[in-house]
Formats: C-alpha cells, structure tokens, sequence
C-alpha cells in the first residue's frame, strides 16, 4: 500500500507491516515490484527504488534515453550516420527519463545547434520539428543542469534544383 510518501508492505506469511519512506508524494505510482528486498516504484515521472532494509532510497542521477528517431514517420537507426532526402524533413525524436530515487521533478532541456535550451513539457517526451530545411543538425539533451550524454546528429540533404552546380548549369 502506497500513501503520504510512505510505502507499506505486509507480510502475509509473517503478519508484519513494514513502513518505508519512499518520498512519493508529487508521483503518481503506476506500477510497484518487490524483488530482492528491493522496491521499485514505476511513477509518472520516472523510477524510484529503496532498499527496504535499510528504508533508504538509493539516489542516482537521471538517464535520458532516446528511444526512437523518425523521419515523416519512418524510424531511421539513431546510431549510424544518417542523411536525409530533403523531403523527409519531419522529425520526431522519443525519449525516456530513467529518475532511481530522486525527489525532484527533472526538467528536460533540448538546444538545436548553437541555439538556446528550450524546455521539455514535463507532460510529453517527444520533440517534433516540422519542415526542416537542408543542413546539418546536431541536438544535445540536459537534465536540469547536466548535458547527457544523448545526442542526435542528422543531415538534410539539398535538393538538386538548389545546389550550386544546377544553378550554374541553368544560367548557361
């Protein structure tokens, strides 16, 4: 039984109830697994997992995972180089946060190039850019504070019509 930021655990075999600080109170659980003295709390906004021996949430950084890299709805292999057609312009990049333990609300920050941060919803994790044009794209990830290690690189091809060569040819 979840409540008040505390998790309770009974023991049908011994008939003991456990209370464990957990510090759920701004999550909502969807999920719970006890496994190995270990309790991990599926929320809205991550993993928590506390050692119920000890009562003790183990705290570790946020993970961010890309999940999946689309182009007009097609996944393209987020680990190799990749060059796109100037027609399959609409991007979209799926992420996970992985929170074990934290008690805070990670904030998700994404920057294009040189450009600023931009925040994450905290309701969504998903990034769309729509009609991108031809050109290079590299996109970096913090959590909070911390760039990951997660990042996105891409290249939009141009269409032939507007490269340089076609241009010369057409004026001559």
């Amino acid at each position: 039984m979840i409540a008040s930021g505390y998790a309770y655990l009974y023991d049908l075999d011994t008939e003991h109830l456990s209370k464990i600080d957990v510090n759920i109170n701004s999550y909502e659980v969807n999920d719970v697994l006890l496994k190995n003295n270990t309790l991990l709390l599926l929320t809205n906004s991550g993993i928590i997992k506390a050692d119920i021996n000890n009562s003790i949430i183990k705290k570790e950084k946020a993970i961010l995972q890309i999940t999946n890299l689309s182009a007009n709805g097609k996944s393209i292999n987020i680990n190799e180089s990749t060059n796109l057609p100037y027609n399959q312009n609409d991007i979209t990049i799926r992420f996970s946060v992985l929170d074990f333990g934290t008690s805070t609300e990670n904030n998700v920050f994404y920057k294009v190039n040189n450009d600023p941060w931009k925040k994450v919803s905290n309701e969504t994790r998903l990034i769309e850019f729509a009609s991108l044009k031809p050109g290079t794209y590299n996109i970096q990830f913090k959590i909070n504070e911390t760039i990951t290690a997660s990042t996105v690189h891409f290249k939009m091809i141009t269409p032939f019509w507007q490269s340089i060569w076609f241009m010369i040819l057409c004026f001559y």
